[in-house]
Formats: structure tokens, C-alpha cells, sequence
């Protein structure tokens, strides 16, 4: 114990320059000689300086944040040392192979690197890099796999975004367990962290109700909403909630878009049902665009009330090496219609009488009670 305590020690006063402690000439025979020192090294102002100054595995003061983080985290604040270290493992041994986002790591191989040189800390790092990596690939059965593994350590000491992290897990998992694993670590967050925050509120709400607590989750929920100051998506949450409505993403589109009929094609099919058009501009980048497709087009009640009334078609404005053989068709319609609606951003609905008229433009993400209103009043219209 005498001789793994003395030599990093010493190397550690003469590294960060401390120089009123122990000068770099001189050597410690006696054991309370040693402990003297290392309790002078363990001050605030010393590893202030020391942590400064560790920027890779090889600086002295990372072996000493390692195997004495408990002593660090004491003077310096908790976790700490759990961070300087993982921050220079993720820079070392990950970020070399992730900065190419279409080739996948050799998990395997960093995993048992990582963890046979560092331990608990490097397996923590390994769960939260395989975790963001699916994360930012979509890969929904992965992320969810590391997720509860990552935050089972990293709870407090979260290197990403808890509530982003968390929404992914309300978004795509079913599994009771992961999903409670979220719930606790959005309540520590907003307990110990956040405890204002609207989105994570309403994430720990919709988990709440994902996972079955109702009457709790309408709690937290009309909180969001009165600290939004009634902002629309919270309140078409809260009345979903209450009508026993899901609030996750659906498993299919159940709007009827048409995927075989050009816009000639489709007036035609408009004239002759006696319906209306509803164009719903689009791009393959929108992110709106994407998350109506999830909550908006996935819902029963939107699905009824325009698949009675209304012939609709997508139509994608961008154009990409993996458009199908259908929307290449659409291309030349796609020009003209963007030209003849004036279409400026997306999304963009616009509805049309049997005739070609266009009755309404809207302009951007709708919830699934704004577009069901849009068309009842549509409708009443004469």
C-alpha cells in the first residue's frame, strides 16, 4: 500500500507545481511523511489545478481521478472524477470510431478494452456510447437494449440529454420495465435538476401514462400545461389522456393517402366520389412533417373524419436516390403544384373542393384536434 501511495504522489506534486507542499528534489522515507502530503494534494485549490491540467490517460492526475474518485468527488463535488475520467475515454477510445455515423464500431472489441482498463466507469462510457450511437441511427431495439444499462450508473452524471434520451424511450419501447427504468430517471432529473422544466414534465407524464398511471400522469400533465401558459401540444396531450386516447406514436398511418394516382388522376377520383382534395405537402428533411405522420396520421379520429371526406395524396417537394418509382412520378406534379399554391414551407396542407378550389391553406404542424377542427369547419362552410 506504502508503494503505490508514494511514487504517483510525488509525481503528482512536482506535475501540478506545488511547490509550498513538497519540492521536486525531495523524497518521503516515512509513511505519515506520504500521508501528510497526499492530505495537502486533496484540496480544493490543488485539484482544481490538477484537473485543469489532466487531458489524456497518460497525464498523471487521470490515474489518481480514477482509482481515488470518492476522496476527489469530497472536495470537489459529486461526480466529478466519474466525469474527467469518462471524458477522456470517450475522446481516446471511442470518438476515433464514431465519427463516421454508416460504419458501426467493433462494439465487441471496445467493449472489452475499455472495461478490462478502466472498469466500472469504461462499462459506463461502453453502454452510453453504444446507447447514443443507436440513438442517432434510429436503431430503436439497440437504444433501448443500453439505455436502462447506461442510466442505472449515470443517472446524476448524465453526459447526454436526459429528456431527449428518455422521450426516445417513451417513443419506442413497450417494455414495462425499460419504461420505468425512464420514469425514475425523469423524476430524479426533475426533482434534483430540473424542476421546471415543461418537456420534461410532460415526458414524465406521458411515461406515467404509458405505463398505465392515469390519474398521476393527468396531474403532471396539467402541470405542463398551466406552465406552458396553455400551449397547444401540452393540452392536446392532457385531453388525450382523458379520453383514454394513446399519446404515443401510432404503429401505422391510417389516413388513406393515395400512392397510385397522378394530381389529374386524382381530381378525377375527387369529381367523380364527390369528396374533397387534401394536399399534404411535405419533404423527406422535415422533421414536423415526420412527427405528424407519428401522432397526427396515426390517429383513429383524424383517420375517420378525413378518410370520409376527402381524397388526400402526400406530395414531396425534395427529391432523393431512394425516392420510390411512385413519388419520381409525382416529380413534374410536385413542381407545379409548389408553383401554383405558392408553397414556401412545409408542412403545408391545402384542401381543395371537387372543382379544384382551394378552400383552406395552413402553414405548418397541426395537432390532431387543430387538423380535425380545420376540417369541420371545412365542412359547415356552404
Amino acid at each position: 500500500m506504502k508503494t503505490k501511495i508514494q511514487v504517483p504522489i510525488i509525481l503528482i506534486l512536482i506535475f501540478t507545481g506545488i511547490s509550498n507542499i513538497i519540492k521536486s528534489q525531495e523524497t518521503s522515507k516515512t509513511e505519515k511523511d506520504i500521508l501528510d502530503k497526499v492530505d495537502k494534494v486533496f484540496t480544493k485549490e490543488s485539484l482544481r489545478l490538477l484537473q485543469t491540467h489532466t487531458n489524456s490517460s497518460k497525464d498523471i492526475g487521470f490515474s489518481l481521478f480514477l482509482k481515488e474518485g470518492k476522496k476527489i468527488n469530497d472536495v470537489l463535488g459529486a461526480n466529478t472524477a466519474e466525469r474527467k475520467v469518462r471524458n477522456i475515454i470517450g475522446r481516446e477510445e471511442f470518438d476515433p470510431f464514431m465519427k463516421n455515423p454508416k460504419k458501426e464500431p467493433n462494439w465487441e472489441r471496445i467493449g472489452k478494452k475499455v472495461i478490462s482498463l478502466y472498469g466500472a466507469i469504461g462499462e459506463e462510457k461502453y453502454y452510453g456510447a453504444r446507447m447514443i450511437w443507436a440513438w442517432q441511427n434510429e436503431d430503436w431495439p439497440t437504444f433501448c437494449k443500453y439505455y436502462p444499462k447506461y442510466f442505472k450508473t449515470a443517472y446524476a452524471r448524465s453526459e447526454y440529454h436526459i429528456n431527449n434520451m428518455s422521450w426516445a424511450v417513451f417513443e419506442h419501447s413497450n417494455e414495462p420495465g425499460t419504461l420505468k427504468i425512464a420514469c425514475n430517471v425523469v423524476k430524479f432529473n426533475l426533482e434534483q435538476l430540473e424542476p421546471e422544466n415543461v418537456a420534461a414534465i410532460d415526458t414524465y407524464a406521458n411515461l406515467l401514462y404509458k405505463l398505465g398511471q392515469k390519474n398521476e400522469a393527468i396531474t403532471w400533465e396539467t402541470k405542463a400545461v398551466k406552465l406552458s401558459s396553455n400551449e397547444n401540444e401540452f393540452i392536446e396531450t392532457l385531453e388525450k389522456m382523458k379520453l383514454n386516447i394513446p399519446t404515443w406514436p401510432g404503429t401505422k398511418i391510417v389516413v388513406d393517402f393515395d400512392e397510385e394516382l397522378d394530381f389529374a388522376g386524382l381530381l378525377k377520383k375527387v369529381r367523380s366520389s364527390k369528396k374533397m382534395l387534401m394536399l399534404d405537402f411535405t419533404a423527406t428533411w422535415c422533421a414536423p412533417c415526420k412527427k405528424m405522420d407519428k401522432y397526427v396520421y396515426s390517429d383513429s379520429r383524424v383517420g375517420n373524419v378525413i378518410n370520409q371526406n376527402f381524397i388526400s395524396a402526400k406530395v414531396q417537394i425534395d427529391k432523393t436516390s431512394t425516392d420510390s418509382k411512385y413519388i419520381k412520378s409525382w416529380y413534374s406534379d410536385a413542381e407545379f403544384l409548389v408553383k401554383k399554391y405558392k408553397i414556401r414551407a412545409v408542412p403545408n396542407l391545402v384542401f381543395l373542393t371537387n372543382e379544384g378550389t382551394v378552400v383552406k391553406n395552413i402553414v405548418g404542424e397541426v395537432s390532431s384536434t387543430d387538423l380535425i377542427n380545420i376540417v369541420n369547419e371545412i365542412l359547415k362552410s356552404p
